[in-house]
């Protein structure tokens, strides 16, 4: 018999209402990084769609790159601080 291979699949919520959120305040008091998963989902484990923020000094937003450069739900939370952030 042949070997069965079995893939773990998430399905994207309905609507971004149904997703749960993390933020990162790590350096004051605008949010670094923002998250968003499906409910469930650990943070040490892939499935969530991380962005990082920049602020000016008068704390305008002035950028909101995706991590590596995508919006997939394939990163992990944990590992926040080493993707590579670019724009989409």
């Amino acid at each position: 018999m042949g070997t069965n291979n079995v893939h773990k699949v998430r399905s994207l919520p309905f609507s971004s209402a149904d997703l749960i959120i993390e933020i990162d305040y790590s350096a004051g008091t605008n949010p670094i990084y923002l998250g968003k998963a499906v409910p469930g989902t650990l943070t040490s484990e892939t499935g969530w769609q991380i962005f990082k923020c920049a602020w000016d000094a008068n704390n305008n937003l002035t950028s909101k790159l995706a991590a590596n450069g995508t919006n997939n739900y394939d990163k992990e939370w944990d590992e926040r601080a080493t993707y590579t952030y670019s724009a989409t």
